[in-house]
Parts: structure tokens; C-alpha cells; sequence
């Protein structure tokens, strides 16, 4: 008869404090982005280089000093990453932090169960597809009415872009899924992400303020203030945490993995209400509940009973030691 040890407390503890600093950072990008790009200062193109170019040396040093070899790149992942990175940054111009973040972890869940349904052909349950379409209502309402943005064309398309990154990270997580070697794939990600900054590079050069607002050439140390929150945010916020990320979700279930993102949102409203004297409608409110609600909903709601137990396995085989 095998002995099992009892679940050290300790490691719950550990695990839920991890889960939860990651979700903090993520928060914390938005926070960061929208301080750094709501005077525009530098464009979402600078933004986006600097976070995205500060992450990939942060990585790449760290594997250097490790004296570890890069794995062949993942052009889809780099891609993916990009994506999100760049219409994140274009988003937060008329976005606000709590807005934003509920349209891009929003389009992070609708990704992952349209990746369920149309590509691996699950079947949901009558309850679940409830809970789809009343996360779509939720959407619709924030869209239409819970915007904090003026009802206008740069309004929406600040939203757009925001699902559209929101999609990108949503393949992102799903092509990482089942990766080992978490910080070299990440590194790789990052690194090679650059590449598809070239052509826009270019194109923007034809623009005036293409890079930076050059209304403020003659004080060079207002450019130092979102320079600094975007290497901070790559560097920091998004590269260390998404390595970070990728070691806690090994720990949870897949279940809780794909609803504790769900944090973010609420995280980041608190964030900006404190810090940025955002306020939140009652449109959104309701809005946060309907889309929420409905996902965790799909989430929770397992399909079989095969699941379950898969579910309960790795629990037990994080926590137990036989």
C-alpha cells in the first residue's frame, strides 16, 4: 500500500500567490500602456518595439548567460505575439485600462473556446452555449454602450484593435499550450517577433510623427517617461511574466488555468480607478458581469466525465507525492 503525504498548505499558498502576481502583471501592462500613450508622445509603433525589443534582450541575455542555444523559431507564435503587442498598443490611445483589458482577455477566451468548437469539433452543452451567447450579449452592450471612448470611428477602431489583440494572444497561449523549454520558446517568440516590425517600420518613416510626436523635439525628457514604461513593460511585466505564466499554469488545472485569466479585467479596473481616477459606468459593470459570467460559465462546465478525472489526476499529481 503506498503512502500518500498529506498536501502541504504551504504549496497551495505558494501556487495561489504565483498565479495571482502573474495576473497582476498583466494588469499591469495595460496600466502601463495607457499612462505611456494616452498624451502621444511616442506612437503605438514605438511602444510596442520598445516593449516587445526590451523583452526579447531581457530573454536573450538571460539564455546567454545560461550559454543555451535558441530552439528553431516558431514564426506563427512570433507573429501572434506581435499582433497582440501592436494592437495593444494602438488600442490604449482612446481606450481606457479597464476597458481594454476586458476586450482583450474577452477575445483571449472567445479565441480559445472558437478554437475548441470549429477546430477540434468539441460539442457544448446546451448550458455552455448559454453561457456563449450571453457572453456575447455582454460584449455587444460594452461595445455599443460601456465604451468610454467618443462614439466615433477612432472610438471603435480602438476597440477593434483591441479584440484583434486580444485574438493574437489567444493563439498565442493556445500554440504554447503543450511547449516545453518555456523560457527559450518565449525568448525565441520574443526575438523573432522583431522581424515583422520591418515593414511597418518603413511605412511609418513616410509619416511625420511616426515614432515620436515631434511637437515636444526641443524637451527631450518627455520622451524619457513612456520610453522608460515601455522597457519596463517588456522587460519586466511582459517577458519575465509570461516565462513566469507558462511555469504556474503547469501547476493548475486546465479549467482553473483558463478562467483565473479572468482576474485580469477586474485587476486592471482597480488599477485604473486607483491610479488613474478612471471611472467605471454602469454599463460596464454590467457588461463585465454578462461576459464574465457567461464564460466562466463554458469553463466551469466541464463536458465529460473523461475531463474531470483528467482534471482531478493532475491536481493529485501536483500535490501528492506518492
Amino acid at each position: 500500500m503506498k503512502y500518500i503525504k498529506k498536501p502541504n498548505k504551504l504549496n497551495y499558498l505558494w501556487i495561489a500567490f504565483l498565479t495571482f502576481f502573474t495576473i497582476f502583471g498583466f494588469a499591469v501592462n495595460s496600466l502601463l500602456a495607457r499612462i505611456a500613450l494616452h498624451n502621444s508622445v511616442l506612437s503605438p509603433l514605438t511602444y510596442s518595439l520598445l516593449r516587445l525589443g526590451s523583452g526579447a534582450l531581457t530573454l536573450f541575455l538571460i539564455i546567454s548567460y545560461k550559454q543555451i542555444k535558441l530552439p528553431k523559431p516558431n514564426y506563427l507564435s512570433a507573429f501572434a505575439l506581435f499582433v497582440y503587442a501592436f494592437c495593444f498598443s494602438v488600442g490604449y490611445i482612446e481606450i481606457g485600462v479597464a476597458v481594454g483589458a476586458l476586450l482583450v482577455f474577452s477575445a483571449v477566451q472567445f479565441t480559445i473556446i472558437g478554437d475548441a468548437i470549429l477546430i477540434h469539433k468539441e460539442k457544448l452543452f446546451l448550458l455552455q452555449w448559454l453561457g456563449v451567447i450571453i457572453s456575447m450579449g455582454g460584449f455587444i452592450l460594452l461595445v455599443y454602450k460601456g465604451l468610454s471612448v467618443p462614439k466615433n470611428f477612432i472610438g471603435y477602431f480602438g476597440a477593434v484593435m483591441m479584440i484583434i489583440s486580444g485574438i493574437g494572444w489567444g493563439i498565442y497561449t493556445l500554440k504554447g499550450k503543450f511547449e516545453g523549454q518555456y523560457l527559450l520558446r518565449t525568448a525565441s517568440n520574443f526575438i523573432h517577433s522583431l522581424i515583422y516590425f520591418i515593414p511597418f517600420i518603413i511605412i511609418f518613416a513616410f509619416f511625420k510623427n511616426g515614432f515620436i510626436n515631434l511637437q515636444y523635439i526641443n524637451t527631450p525628457y518627455i520622451y524619457l517617461k513612456p520610453i522608460i514604461l515601455g522597457v519596463l513593460s517588456g522587460a519586466i511585466f511582459s517577458a519575465l511574466f509570461y516565462v513566469l505564466w507558462y511555469k504556474v499554469v503547469k501547476k493548475l488545472s486546465r479549467v482553473l488555468s483558463s478562467s483565473v485569466q479572468l482576474l485580469t479585467p477586474a485587476v486592471a479596473a482597480i488599477l485604473g480607478i486607483i491610479l488613474l481616477n478612471e471611472k467605471i459606468s454602469l454599463n460596464f459593470f454590467i457588461s463585465a458581469i454578462l461576459i464574465l459570467g457567461g464564460i466562466i460559465f463554458v469553463v466551469l462546465k466541464e463536458k465529460t466525465a473523461e475531463v474531470r478525472e483528467e482534471t482531478i489526476e493532475d491536481l493529485e499529481e501536483t500535490f501528492y507525492k506518492q
